[in-house]
């Protein structure tokens, strides 16, 4: 119907290519990675959307992990402190510590963990 409707109201229309697609970004992927891995132990005991469409924590690891290694470690990192507050997984010291430097290379603001996982921290 689209495109009978095109037709119509533009006949010389042409659609333009796409653009080509920007490469993965580079730089702290290993690090990305090693943060998902860190967080499967305590994924497995969990769920996502529990009551609606249950969907494994180690699933979603597993997500992560491609995402980290084969469209953008970025977006890993990003999704990866979405998961950890949405399934209120504890992180130590050290684990923040390590977000917050991924943070910075990403250029996260200044707030972006102390709103989403800072409460998380299992402080000694």
């Amino acid at each position: 119907m689209c495109e009978e409707h095109l037709t119509e109201v533009a006949p010389a229309y042409v659609p333009a290519a796409p653009a080509a697609s920007p490469p993965p970004a580079t730089g702290a992927g290993d690090e990305v990675l090693r943060e998902i891995r860190a967080m499967s132990p305590l994924a497995a005991s969990t769920a996502v959307s529990p009551a609606f469409h249950p969907l494994e924590g180690t699933t979603v690891i597993e997500a992560l992990e491609l995402i980290a290694t084969q469209i953008d470690p970025d977006l890993g990192f990003r999704l990866l402190v979405r998961t950890v507050e949405g399934l209120q997984l504890p992180l130590t010291e050290e684990q923040y510590t390590r977000y917050e430097t991924l943070a910075g290379r990403y250029h996260y603001s200044d707030d972006h963990l102390l709103f989403s996982v800072d409460h998380l921290v299992q402080r000694t």
